[in-house]
């Protein structure tokens, strides 16, 4: 979870069912008030591709929110977005 200027943010994971039944991880970013209470969940996202990913790093650096990724049996990556262009696709 990160602090931001509107309160917090993070990431969750969820377990669906992709085409041919195949298990997906899809992403959700989560904003909370000051309070933590939970204020705005946004659309199902994957970050890279249709195998499995894990997002381990979330961190707000002035506009850019940077996020680190896995995939099943792959390196780890550090991803960096502009703020604005990530929260306008996936809300």
């Amino acid at each position: 979870m990160v602090k931001t200027d509107e309160g917090y943010m993070t990431i969750c994971h969820r377990l669906a069912e992709g085409e041919y039944g195949r298990k997906v991880y899809l992403n959700h970013m989560v904003k909370y008030d000051h309070h933590l209470k939970p204020v705005e969940i946004s659309k199902p996202f994957k970050l890279t591709d249709d195998n499995i990913e894990f997002i381990t790093y979330m961190a707000v650096d002035g506009e850019n929110i940077v996020i680190g990724d896995t995939l099943m049996d792959e390196r780890p990556e550090i991803l960096t977005f502009d703020r604005d262009t990530i929260e306008n696709a996936i809300w």
